[in-house]
């Protein structure tokens, strides 16, 4: 096998391989749910991005266009460095930490990861294999959290609200409502009776347990997405009537749906549901929506002090201690998000942060509408339900790496579609190909900054988890002591998770001299 085909597999196998990253749970972890994931996700990312720099050496045609899109999102990391550089507090703002595992390194390596995605899927056949093995995890989540709702596995939240693999309800829901419109999409898209069939028990499936995980802001978004979706098709089906009137016919079943719901709302019937009941019982002094109001409140006065490139990302803590409200004093303790994506970003990367974001999805719906016959109206309405019910859903929420991952491939698709009518070189026509003499000394480096990479941004971190969990969880006090001066040694990622576990561990000791 040639190196430039060895390369190609590598990469192609990566690519794949990231798509399992929401099963991933590392128990032996800080956080197992969130470092595993990411640390999996990150070294595939260094892995593969490092052999397509190694491709591109050897052929030129696997750069990718520089689209509209490519540009928004690359402003975006853009303006996230630079948040990063004048940050309040750069190094949390660079690493973030365990709970979260975000910050700008996850930003570089999302956009490397949309980098060889844009380069290296580019025929319908390989998207069709890609979104449907996406498709295929998506039902092993579901599954698991039958096995959860049956009693036989642990929510990890505790109460009945199921999280899957991903330890979040949250997390969980919007995972599953990207994937509801995918397999709608992939329904739409495929000839194949017996699969038709597949994709709606998919779709069914999805549907229940997004439902129990009774998460309010996602099934809203769903609901917002769908009648969005339904009301495109209703308005611009017009040369395929069975398809409008389908569209009306569920656009109105919705609407009767939604009216007996808020009519019968005190019922016996929706308040004894767990989850009718939450949305039942949604009022402005409810306790969520009355903490999500004070968290606003005090982003835009975060805002009002930092214009322009806001705090710095992880550093909302620092605009919740300072803008503190007395009523929080029944909440939790204390915030590191927003729980709004307008917020989010006008408080961690300031105006310029947020018109970056929201510039992909004007783009993408720009690629959406006016790319002429290479998306059809169905498609169209789908694909735009989707951004729409993911925007929604983010309003009240956040992001985190596994819903990144999903909006980075919806927004990687779209692009495609829209240029693959496009019969020019994919790669940028003004870049030369590397001279032969030039290639082994680049390689040597290539290899050199990825075996830098690896160790630096993921053994280390790793190894500084490892022993923070060990301080945790057990040994004598010497012994627990010695690891958290270990995980502190490594002067990496979780610094101040290892204080906080470290000072909470000194007052322990404190507390029962017996230990001691």
């Amino acid at each position: 096998m040639s190196m430039e085909k060895s390369l190609k597999t590598i990469i192609l196998v990566g690519l794949f391989a990231t798509l399992f990253t929401p099963l991933v749970v590392t128990n032996s972890l800080f956080f197992p749910f969130i470092t595993g994931k990411a640390f999996f996700f990150r070294i595939i990312v260094e892995i593969i991005f490092a052999a397509w720099l190694l491709l591109v050496l050897k052929n030129r045609h696997y750069l990718p266009r520089p689209t509209t899109l490519l540009w928004a999102l690359l402003a975006l990391v853009g303006v996230v460095t630079l948040a990063t550089i004048f940050s309040l507090d750069p190094a949390r703002s660079f690493w973030s930490n365990f709970e979260r595992m975000e910050g700008l390194l996850s930003y570089l390596h999302l956009l490397a990861y949309f980098l060889v995605l844009s380069a290296m899927l580019r025929s319908e056949k390989l998207w069709w294999w890609f979104l449907n093995t996406s498709i295929f995890v998506s039902l092993i989540v579901c599954l698991y959290s039958v096995v959860q709702l049956s009693g036989g596995a642990v929510i990890h939240q505790g109460g009945g609200r199921v999280d899957a693999t991903l330890g979040n309800a949250i997390y969980l829901a919007v995972y599953l409502l990207i994937h509801l419109f995918l397999s709608a999409l992939l329904w739409y898209r495929t000839k194949s009776r017996s699969a038709r069939v597949f994709y709606i028990l998919v779709l069914v499936l999805q549907a229940i347990i997004l439902y129990y995980t009774a998460t309010r802001g996602t099934i809203l978004g769903l609901i917002f997405g769908l009648l969005v979706t339904l009301i495109l098709l209703s308005v611009l089906a017009k040369n395929q009537p069975r398809l409008r009137r389908f569209s009306l016919g569920i656009l109105l079943v919705l609407l009767i749906l939604g009216g007996s719901f808020f009519l019968a709302r005190d019922s016996q019937l929706v308040q004894r549901s767990p989850v009718l009941s939450r949305f039942a019982n949604i009022s402005l002094a409810d306790g969520t929506v009355e903490s999500r109001f004070g968290l606003w409140r005090m982003s835009f006065e975060g805002f009002k002090e930092q214009p322009l490139l806001g705090w710095g990302p992880e550093n909302f803590n620092l605009v919740f201690a300072k803008y503190y409200q007395p009523q929080f004093w029944k909440q939790e303790p204390w915030f590191d998000r927003s729980h709004n994506i307008f917020f989010d970003w006008l408080t961690s990367a300031g105006l310029l942060g947020l018109l970056s974001y929201l510039s992909l999805f004007v783009v993408a719906l720009i690629y959406l509408w006016r790319s002429g016959q290479r998306f059809s109206t169905l498609e169209q309405a789908l694909l735009s339900g989707l951004l729409v019910a993911y925007f929604f859903h983010n309003i009240f929420v956040f992001d985190n790496l596994v819903s990144y991952l999903l909006f980075l491939i919806v927004l990687a698709y779209i692009q495609f579609r829209h240029l693959e009518s496009t019969k020019t070189e994919v790669g940028l026509a003004t870049i030369r190909t590397i001279s032969w003499h030039w290639l082994l000394p680049m390689t040597i480096l290539i290899i050199g900054l990825l075996g830098g990479s690896l160790y630096y941004f993921n053994l280390k971190p790793i190894l500084a988890n490892q022993a923070l969990i060990k301080g945790r969880t057990g040994g004598t006090v010497g012994d627990r002591f010695n690891n958290f001066q270990r995980a502190l040694a490594f002067r990496t990622l979780g610094l101040e998770e290892a204080r906080e576990q470290l000072l909470g561990f000194a007052w322990q000791v404190i507390a029962e001299p017996q230990l001691a």
